[in-house]
């Protein structure tokens, strides 16, 4: 029994000997850890980028796809069958109305022209002197009249010719750019033989389609941006001219024509174009896409208040533009929002530290409701 006692004894004397070593090291490690400054201070302040709400203009917009247009465009030809005697123009050339571009032989209408005015002088005099006959009465009214006759036929007969030899002298109708030549000096050209074409691309006409239910939202004066694969990012702005009369009945569209000025000739007929087509327009509080928090069906952002700590706010949201959104409620022009670093935010009233960001550009393109 008594030895017994004795381990027992032993036994406790090491539990407690071992409870005041762990206890000693315990206190000793929190001695240090107070004394090298190891307690906890406040955690620093999240980085994030933020913006200021404030006004934008926004668009309801439709997508089409038009075809461009010149804005006047003709085939040259002649209009009668003769050689070509002189080529006045080179490919792809700038010329002005009434421009010389080709002449034909007039060799013969020429000399022709030449004699009836020479007939034509002669009748004038004859007029002049039976007139002076008459006037004096020693000769008949009726001479007077074949000789009015003759005068009006001669200068008939050289009107008929002056317009022979214009014919074969063909001038530019309009201003503007001309294609690739088709003939050759000594050619026979022909009623109908094409030798260049002329168009003028200073306003470039654009033909789309949209659908009838926007019928009663269009109208003359409407904004239109296009964009084509060969500028890409250049915006071209335009202006609805007309809208059709007619409902296509397979398509159930309508064409509408607008006009794109087009000084530096950067579009040319036959180009495709995406065009977006703006409805109507307003004025409204606008932040960057990704700023938005959304969670189900609600959508919140972080607002930055005076002391630099981060408040989600439930905001309606409206339009969608390219990366920005149009905000109905939940803010107030002036406020500072969070939108870079959104997901660093963990928690409502949590330090941030932020930087500022340029607001995202005015943007007239609207989000599409329907492609046509």
């Amino acid at each position: 029994m008594a030895s017994n006692s004795k381990s027992r004894s032993i036994v406790i004397a090491a539990s407690v000997g071992m409870a005041v070593l762990v206890g000693a090291v315990g206190i000793k490690y929190l001695s240090n850890q107070s004394g090298t400054g190891g307690q906890r201070g406040p955690m620093p302040a999240t980085p994030v980028v933020t913006v200021t709400v404030s006004p934008s203009i926004f668009a309801n917009a439709v997508e089409a796809i038009g075809t461009a247009r010149a804005n006047e465009s003709v085939d040259i030809m002649t209009r009668v069958t003769d050689t070509i005697s002189r080529i006045a123009f080179e490919d792809s050339q700038l010329v002005e109305t009434g421009d010389i571009l080709v002449e034909l032989t007039n060799v013969e209408e020429a000399a022709d022209l030449v004699e009836a005015r020479a007939g034509l002088s002669a009748a004038h005099k004859q007029y002049a002197r039976i007139q002076d006959l008459v006037a004096n009465k020693t000769t008949t009214q009726a001479r007077l009249d074949d000789a009015i006759s003759e005068r009006d036929r001669s200068a008939a007969k050289v009107a008929a010719l002056e317009a022979q030899v214009a014919d074969r002298i063909i001038r530019a109708p309009f201003a503007g750019r001309l294609g690739l030549r088709q003939v050759s000096v000594g050619s026979l050209v022909r009623p109908g033989d094409m030798i260049t074409t002329l168009d003028d691309i200073s306003v470039i006409k654009i033909d789309f389609s949209v659908s009838e239910r926007y019928l009663a939202n269009l109208a003359p004066g409407q904004s239109i941006t296009a964009h084509n694969v060969a500028w890409p990012g250049v915006d071209f702005f335009g202006e609805v001219r007309s809208v059709g009369s007619r409902i296509d009945p397979v398509t159930r569209a309508v064409t509408v024509r607008a006009y794109v000025p087009n000084p530096d000739g950067r579009l040319h007929p036959g180009m495709l174009l995406s065009i977006q087509l703006i409805m109507d327009s307003h004025e409204a509080l606008g932040v960057p896409e990704g700023a938005l928090v959304p969670v189900k069906d609600r959508v919140s952002v972080w607002v930055v208040d005076a002391e630099s700590q981060a408040q989600k706010r439930q905001v309606v949201t409206g339009l969608r533009l390219k990366g920005q959104v149009e905000i109905l409620e939940g803010l107030a022009e002036g406020e500072e929002i969070i939108i870079e670093g959104v997901h660093l935010v963990r928690r409502p009233g949590q330090k941030v530290r932020t930087g500022g960001a340029d607001k995202p550009g005015v943007s007239m393109n609207g989000k599409p409701e329907e492609k046509t």
